[in-house]
């Protein structure tokens, strides 16, 4: 699936069940939010495996906007934005910033460890050549050498 499919699933599946303008917000949010984890690097295949089933991000816009609905029916005293409800979700939010970076950082090492494995095994190379080279230049007369002894040790 790719982005605009992403899209299209969440808008079908959240069409006639809240109002266009919370479409709308949502399509434009996960939008943005899929295009700028996409500048930081991560493939459209990766964001779009993170968020999950589009219809489930739809059934729980669906479900939020029913319970705003239904507190603001309500008469309560409680507001549904306090402090605790706002530091709950900033810590969710930083939780998954973490984890974000985390997943850059090994990202990065495996990048780096690939790099080095591959430049370890060049230099292993360039170092074999090397003795292989000296050793066929050293070896092609030694064996001429041992083999014209061995024919002089014959004649006599």
């Amino acid at each position: 699936m790719n982005k605009e499919e992403f899209l299209y699933k969440m808008k079908d599946a959240l069409d006639g069940q809240v109002s266009e303008i919370i479409i709308s917000d949502n399509i434009d949010y996960y939008k943005n939010y899929i295009n700028s984890e996409m500048l930081n690097g991560k493939s459209e295949i990766e964001v779009l495996d993170m968020l999950g089933d589009p219809r489930l991000l739809a059934k729980t816009v669906i479900e939020m906007q029913e319970n705003d609905n239904n507190e603001n029916n309500t008469k309560s005293e409680n507001n549904k934005y306090s402090d605790d409800n706002y530091d709950d979700y900033n810590q969710e939010d930083d939780d998954f910033s973490k984890r974000a970076d985390n997943s850059k950082i090994h990202s990065l090492f495996g990048l780096k460890g690939c790099l080095i494995s591959i430049l370890m095994l060049f230099i292993v190379f360039i170092i074999l050549r090397f003795l292989l080279s000296v050793a066929i230049n050293f070896a092609i007369p030694i064996c001429i050498i041992i083999l014209l002894v061995g024919l002089f040790k014959r004649i006599r």
